[in-house]
């Protein structure tokens, strides 16, 4: 199912574009090939045999004629002509005819052996042009020209047996067919490797883009896709993606502007309206009723103001520090709040004391004080925190009722809590932990404790 699922969709991948056309191509290319090998398999050797067609080699004879001082008609062929004509006299031929008497001045077989050759077997009286009859000896082919020399007008007849060819045919043929077999199978691995290797190259370029994309994260969003060395075709997707990714970074820009710019304008409103609180004369009950309200309300503040600061990455110092440092600079200023709430808390140190992490450290101490806040919130009565430092991890871990796994992942978010109804905390305290930990680079993990059965989370660097 897993492999029809692929394959359906497969369809619609660039990868699937380019093997249709390259097996498009690569038919088309074998079939000329196999069509190419069949009419060369099917057609007549005389020429093959006679080097030039007959035509030609008409021209070639025009071209070394000359007359010497005594008024006779000279041929001087090349080496490679005059031994053909000599050797292969019964089936290759050539003379001089004079226009107007029809009689020959010149041939290329002496008259010894003139009765053995084709050109016995051809008549004087042709028409210039193409020649093709049959003998005794066979087809044959051949050519007339009409040429004029020193006002002497000339016919140069040239001639050929198809024989030569069959023989060349019968000879040549099977290295030939071995030939095309060896130069067919070569070029499909060929043609195979290149497809493939052009397939590799192609799409390695747009899984970089790809990967680019996927690093980007909302704590990096000013990066962009590069686009050096992509395909043009991918150029303006990727340019769109970059102005995308623009309109995304200045909007969430704009967010955390205004929820910083509000939280810090709602400061002062929520301090007057504690001081009008604390000096009117409402009934007691009233009173401490409002005022811990005012008191949710600016701890809320607060913490939106500590997100802000959280997400905004580029505030941070980081520096190399003690990586128990944050930790017992939080525990400190814990101290009170977990002796009002009669909960124990306990540090131990199973790594190097002298263990460096690098980082921010009011930001890391931010996170170690929301984490533990939340264990003293959420512990037992007279319950017990337990800290543990590592070399490059914290552990924190409580004996309260934990959080369900389904709800892990949702206790990151902002504004998250376990039970919606309740004004019981603001819900940002692991988001701001969770913002910190990844301008850090950390991991950040929820689970239950084993020993102590409640929650029990992790910050691994």
């Amino acid at each position: 199912m897993k492999l029809f699922r692929y394959l359906w969709t497969f369809r619609y991948s660039l990868t699937a574009t380019l093997l249709f056309a390259y097996c498009i191509a690569g038919i088309l290319l074998f079939s000329s090939l196999m069509v190419a090998m069949l009419t060369f398999n099917t057609g007549n050797f005389a020429d093959l045999a006679a080097q030039e067609p007959s035509e030609e080699l008409a021209y070639d004879i025009m071209e070394v004629l000359s007359i010497n001082d005594q008024g006779e008609i000279l041929v001087n062929n090349p080496d490679i002509l005059s031994w053909a004509y000599d050797n292969l006299y019964g089936n290759l031929g050539f003379r001089i005819v004079d226009k107007n008497t029809n009689k020959i001045i010149k041939s290329s077989a002496s008259d010894a052996v003139a009765i053995q050759t084709l050109l016995h077997y051809l008549p004087v009286d042709l028409s210039p042009g193409a020649i093709r009859l049959d003998s005794k000896l066979g087809p044959i082919t051949g050519f007339r020209l009409q040429v004029k020399l020193q006002d002497i007008a000339l016919y140069i007849d040239v001639a050929r047996s198809d024989r030569l060819g069959e023989f060349a045919k019968e000879a040549v043929m099977p290295a030939i067919q071995a030939s095309f077999k060896v130069m067919i199978f070569a070029s499909v691995l060929l043609f195979i490797l290149v497809s493939l290797v052009s397939l590799k190259l192609t799409t390695r370029k747009i899984k970089r883009v790809s990967l680019d994309a996927n690093k980007i994260s909302p704590n990096q969003l000013d990066q962009r896709l590069s686009i050096d060395k992509i395909p043009n075709e991918i150029v303006p997707l990727a340019n769109a993606i970059n102005r995308a990714l623009a309109r995304v970074e200045a909007g969430f820009e704009e967010q955390k502007r205004f929820v910083a710019n509000a939280a810090h304008e709602l400061r002062t409103p929520l301090t007057i309206i504690r001081t009008r609180i604390e000096l009117s004369e409402l009934p007691d009950g009233l009173i401490t009723d409002l005022l811990q309200d005012v008191t949710y309300m600016s701890r809320s503040v607060e913490q939106l103001l500590d997100l802000s600061r959280a997400q905004n990455s580029s505030t941070y110092l980081h520096k190399p520090i003690p990586i128990v440092k944050p930790v017992t600079d939080a525990c400190q200023l814990l101290g009170p709040l977990v002796l009002r709430e009669d909960k124990d808390l306990e540090l131990i140190v199973t790594g190097n004391n002298d263990s460096v992490i690098y980082g921010d450290h009011g930001a890391l101490t931010v996170a170690c004080k929301n984490i533990i806040e939340n264990a003293i919130k959420h512990g037992d009565v007279n319950g017990l925190i337990r800290v543990e430092v590592g070399d490059n991890w914290i552990s924190f871990s409580d004996n309260g009722p934990g959080i369900d796994k389904k709800n892990q992942t949702l206790a990151l978010q902002a504004f998250w809590r376990n039970n919606q109804s309740s004004n019981d905390g603001s819900g940002l305290g692991l988001a701001i932990v969770n913002e910190i930990c990844k301008a850090h680079n950390a991991k950040l993990t929820i689970g239950r404790s084993i020993s102590l059965k409640g929650a029990e989370i992790t910050i691994q660097f």
